[in-house]
């Protein structure tokens, strides 16, 4: 049991109370959602619906779209841990275009649930530290989080990440 006061944040353990110190906050199925498709499918390459739209960019660039997809998979396969940053250096996509496509499928395939961002929104304003723990990455979080209207693919307003990065 939570219980928020004015002196301070506690956590009732049987009788005992200890102060909060720091929230984490995972950010799928708590902040956002899947909306009318999955992004993560084995019916996508690297299963994730973003290097699709890495790979419509690659068509647009010239490639074919079958030697785009291996490539992208090979090179997911070579990093250990990898950030889209590194696809969009590695191919040599058109940063703006491919930032913009990759909110755009955020905002037209993510819901939001606007009770974890009030949640979220007021314990910042109480002080709380706030995490977001993730396998996604970095900035996938980020693009997530500006879906929420929590930051922007660049930075978060008061949240920190706290990464378990496994892709």
């Amino acid at each position: 049991m939570l219980l928020i006061t004015k002196t301070g944040h506690y956590l009732s353990k049987g009788l005992k109370m200890i102060k909060i110190k720091a929230c984490f906050i995972d950010i799928d199925a708590t902040i956002t959602d899947d909306g009318d498709i999955r992004q993560i499918g084995s019916d996508y390459p690297v299963n994730n619906a973003l290097f699709d739209v890495f790979c419509d960019i690659m068509v647009e660039n010239g490639w074919e779209r079958n030697k785009a997809v291996c490539a992208l998979v090979a090179r997911a396969d070579e990093l250990v841990f990898w950030d889209y940053e590194n696809f969009i250096r590695e191919f040599n996509l058109p940063v703006e275009h491919t930032w913009s496509q990759m909110k755009k499928w955020h905002d037209d395939h993510l819901v939001v649930y606007e009770d974890a961002v009030s949640m979220i929104k007021r314990l910042h304003a109480m002080d709380f530290r706030l995490y977001v723990i993730s396998n996604n990455p970095i900035q996938g979080c980020l693009l997530k989080l500006q879906r929420a209207g929590l930051g922007t693919w660049m930075e978060t307003h008061g949240l920190k990440i706290f990464l378990d990065q496994t892709n």
